[in-house]
């Protein structure tokens, strides 16, 4: 099956991050098909064409190349000097913990310096930095280009029974949070070989204290686990969340029509109304708290 124009011509954002914008534009410019064209407004730092593919690098960081295997291999090449010393990294993170419909879905991903490099350079970052409609052709590549992944998908109802039997023990949703985090690094560590990786967890206590991390730590006996905000810049996080953002779309893509969906986002108490307040969609504590704000 041969590739469409469509994809051919598939404009791919990469984050480059400030630290790296100057040594990509250095390599860029030393392409002998490298050609400069002026910038279009005052954000863009590089507007050039490289094999008749475009590419744009913004003052912001980010960075649009026109699929071009000769760019993401200088992507991958640059990435990967700023990571070869780095053990493995598992990192996990969440998706759906914020929508009212659907499940709770952690995962957890372990990358090599080579495989970050990789995924880095086609793209994986932030899931909330990416289109749903790229979500399932990354999580495919994650899934091909790691050391090992997990994810554990907590539907509405399992969720609504969870949450009302901790509450009723005087916890909540970190305290869920945290045993499905454990149970995803867990699987993940159980499939690596190497006895030397980090652990990366993207912040969902955001207390002084970090009971619900020290709570992990001592679970998986794994002294050196780091959680800090704005984790998916550690490409293994940012892997996680893509394969947790997946999941999560794959089940409203079963659970509900297209034409469910776009009801749900315009008239979410019409839309509850008229099924009931199903637990079986609905995070129903979510959605009350919702009503109230």
């Amino acid at each position: 099956m041969q590739p469409s124009k469509d994809r051919e011509n598939e404009q791919i954002p990469v984050f480059l991050g400030a630290e790296n914008i100057n040594d990509f534009i250095k390599m860029i410019s030393k392409e002998a098909t490298f050609r400069r064209l002026p910038a279009s407004n005052e954000f863009e730092l590089l507007r050039g064409i490289v094999d008749n593919s475009l590419i744009i690098v913004y003052e912001t960081g980010k960075l649009v190349y026109q699929k071009n295997e000769k760019v993401r291999k200088l992507l991958e090449s640059l990435f990967y000097k700023k990571l070869k010393d780095e053990n493995t990294t598992v990192g996990s993170d969440e998706a759906g913990k914020g929508e009212i419909v659907g499940p709770l879905v952690t995962a957890a991903v372990a990358l090599t310096p080579k495989q970050a490099a990789y995924l880095s350079s086609i793209g994986v970052t932030d899931s909330k930095l990416i289109p749903d409609s790229r979500i399932e052709r990354l999580a495919r590549e994650i899934s091909r280009n790691c050391q090992a992944s997990s994810t554990l998908s907590i539907s509405p109802l399992k969720f609504n029974i969870l949450l009302k039997k901790y509450s009723s023990k005087g916890l909540g949703l970190n305290d869920i949070l945290a045993l499905a985090h454990s149970i995803v690094i867990r699987r993940v560590i159980s499939k690596l070989r190497e006895k030397s990786y980090s652990i990366v967890i993207d912040e969902f206590d955001s207390s002084k204290s970090k009971e619900k991390i020290k709570w992990i730590t001592n679970k998986l006996r794994e002294p050196n686990i780091r959680s800090f905000t704005k984790a998916e810049s550690v490409p293994a996080v940012a892997s996680a969340s893509i394969l947790a953002r997946h999941k999560y779309l794959k089940w409203v893509e079963k659970n509900l029509s297209k034409e469910e969906v776009e009801e749900l986002r315009k008239d979410p108490l019409s839309y509850a109304n008229k099924v009931n307040y199903s637990p079986s969609l609905f995070k129903l504590a979510y959605f009350h708290s919702s009503l109230r704000h």
